[in-house]
């Protein structure tokens, strides 16, 4: 059968199972899914304690050292910001149709979701690089530990920069790939 099809058309025949692209497909968006919530948890979560942490330092020393404390404000204001994002990802999380290209279309928007957040970690990792290196450094004697502290931002930022490239990024290019392929086979 397939000789005569290709004789008579001179292109490749497919067979796609349906099945086993639908459950891909959800597999894909059920990790994209699951990659987002995990970040949002995890971000809030060690955001809100790093801050409250940075609070109660202050209070149960008597020290109220000015950028700590602006840098604990920015540290639970960006875990709001996060559990806020998260509220309206829940809200738009099952909207999508319930088709192999809904799904697809669902995964897609929870990889870019997923890509903004680390975005904005990454540029607020700055802000909160800054109030720590500021908050370190407070005499000519600090400056050993300012310069550990500083290698330390330096080395998180380069792997923060590796994981947005190699995970999230390249996820939602996968998936966008994938809705590429479907839909020039005209599958979705």
């Amino acid at each position: 059968m397939k000789k005569i099809w290709d004789n008579q058309t001179n292109q490749p025949m497919y067979a796609i199972d349906q099945d086993a692209l639908q459950q891909r497909v959800s597999k894909r968006k059920n990790k994209a899914k699951n990659i987002a919530s995990y970040t949002e948890k995890a971000l809030a979560g060690a955001l809100g304690l790093s801050g409250l942490a940075i609070v109660a330092v202050n209070v149960f020393t008597g020290k109220y050292e000015v950028t700590s404390l602006i840098m604990a404000v920015l540290m639970l204001a960006m875990a709001t910001y996060v559990l806020v994002n998260r509220s309206k990802r829940l809200k738009w999380n099952n909207t999508f149709d319930n088709s192999i290209l809904g799904e697809l279309e669902e995964a897609i928007a929870h990889a870019n979701y997923q890509v903004r957040l680390s975005q904005s970690g990454r540029w607020f990792f700055f802000i909160v690089a800054g109030f720590t290196v500021l908050s370190t450094y407070s005499t000519t004697a600090d400056i050993p530990k300012t310069i550990i502290v500083i290698a330390f931002f330096v080395v998180v930022y380069f792997l923060a920069k590796w994981e947005h490239k190699t995970f999230y990024v390249s996820q939602k290019q996968r998936l966008l790939d994938m809705k590429k392929k479907l839909q020039e086979l005209e599958v979705v």
